[in-house]
């Protein structure tokens, strides 16, 4: 599929090729049950370089004389066992491996390459009862990537024990509370000792209460963490061209309090969400290393809208985002966020016997984000980037049963939009999904 037109030497333009592929078996017998599936992923995405924001305000189809190449080679295997002890008690393993190696190579002629080992394992025991039903479980997950030009491997080693329930304490009300703890170990060149361990945890409770068949109110508190991933612990460096260690960052944690109405019913259904959410050592870039705000704050609201108007149907996503960070006690707001995101779209399913094909859909969609600080601008030097505007068309033809053909078109209007960056030299623009693009794609399910 090709997504832009700006080219870089050697006629290279914003490319991508994916090939994938994905197999999965499983048996049966008795209260016995095992699925397995293999997953192969490759991909080449040529993406091409920045421009001053001048530069794509006057032409975002310009030439520009530099790139990248990333290409990506993955391998996963799942394996999923459960048996049902009893009819009260289910027991689940999970086991996966995941395989991945990324190679980047610039229009200069630098390239690097990284492979990245993963395996995740998870033991669940769910009890169900008339009025509750419990979770129990470990968790257990290594990481590592290593330079395909290098000994030295940096790694994440997860351990986690956690619990939770579902506590059907009426007709009307639900409980659900939760509880994990983890022990988490970072280390990058075992010969210099280079290591950390934390132990953060996570809870959470929240309640469900059904005003009728319909309508709901619901209110929660959820303490999370969020650990950092090994590439968080490089950055790159101008100066060898090359990405080097910025040294170990700490892990993030949130407390989030949330309220909100939902409700249901044939043809009509509506979601409004409010949220406040207080972090510490929010995890940031700040142009030469990756590093943590010292606080953040976040607040908005979620409104989901859906009418089935019988003619046609609606569909309308609205969020609204504020954001605050502390960094040497001034606040500024965090970028790449902005304040406003609306998807609405309008569509209708039909038959007709007049194609092999007799289901089909069509919809029209648009998405709009309001202008927001540059990524990575994380102290506001820069004035905010311009607000995205996209509207797509969908058709889909399907028979229900083995074939689906899916035809889209894309910026219909080919509205100018661009990833607004601060780089290590200026503001820079990404010429992304600033023209009219066309996909289609065939699938065959048995």
């Amino acid at each position: 599929m090709i997504a832009d037109s700006s080219t870089w030497p050697g006629g290279k333009r914003d490319t991508s090729s994916i090939l994938n592929g994905k197999a999965t078996w499983g048996f049966q017998v008795g209260n016995f049950e095992a699925v397995a599936s293999y997953t192969k992923d490759d991909s080449k995405i040529v993406y091409t370089g920045s421009m001053t924001p001048a530069q794509f305000n006057a032409d975002p189809d310009r030439d520009v004389t530099n790139g990248t190449q990333w290409i990506s080679r993955d391998e996963d295997i799942t394996t999923k066992f459960k048996y049902k002890i009893s009819d009260v008690f289910n027991l689940t393993y999970n086991f996966s491996v995941k395989d991945r190696t990324n190679e980047n190579i610039t229009d200069a002629g630098s390239a690097w390459h990284y492979h990245y080992d993963t395996h995740d394992h998870r033991l669940t025991l769910q009890s169900i009862h008339d009025r509750f039903i419990l979770l129990t479980g470990f968790y257990y997950r290594f990481s590592e990537r290593a330079d395909t030009n290098s000994t030295i491997f940096t790694s994440k080693e997860n351990l986690a024990g956690f619990i939770s329930g579902d506590f059907f304490l009426s007709d009307h009300l639900i409980f659900n509370a939760g509880f994990r703890q983890a022990y988490i170990t970072f280390e990058h060149d075992t010969s210099a000792n280079l290591r950390k361990s934390e132990s953060p945890n996570a809870y959470n409770a929240a309640i469900n209460y059904s005003l009728s068949k319909e309508d709901a109110l619901f209110f929660s508190y959820q303490h999370a963490y969020q650990a950092p991933d090994v590439d968080r612990f490089f950055t790159y460096d101008f100066g060898t061209a090359a990405y080097a260690f910025n040294g170990f960052i700490d892990t993030m944690t949130m407390d989030t309090y949330s309220t909100g109405y939902k409700h249901i019913e044939d043809g009509l259904s509506v979601k409004i969400d409010l949220y406040y959410s207080d972090l510490k050592k929010e995890i940031y870039y700040n142009q030469s290393i990756n590093t943590n705000y010292d606080t953040s704050e976040k607040y908005g609201l979620d409104l989901a809208l859906y009418k089935d108007f019988g003619l046609f149907d609606t569909n309308l996503n609205y969020t609204y985002t504020s954001t605050r960070a502390k960094l040497d006690g001034r606040p500024y707001e965090i970028g790449g966020q902005p304040h406003h995101v609306v998807l609405a779209s309008i569509g209708k399913r039909f038959t007709s016997s007049l194609l092999p094909l007799p289901y089909h859909g069509i919809r029209v969609s648009h998405k709009y984000k309001s202008k927001s600080y540059y990524l990575d601008d994380y102290n506001n030097t820069y004035d905010e980037a311009k607000a995205y505007n996209s509207t797509a068309i969908n058709y889909q033809l399907s028979d229900d049963k083995h074939w689906t053909l899916d035809f889209s078109v894309n910026n219909l209007f080919e509205v100018a939009n661009g990833q607004f960056v601060r780089a290590w030299n200026g503001p820079a623009v990404y010429p992304t999904y600033y023209e009219r693009t066309f996909l289609g794609t065939a699938s065959f399910a048995f």
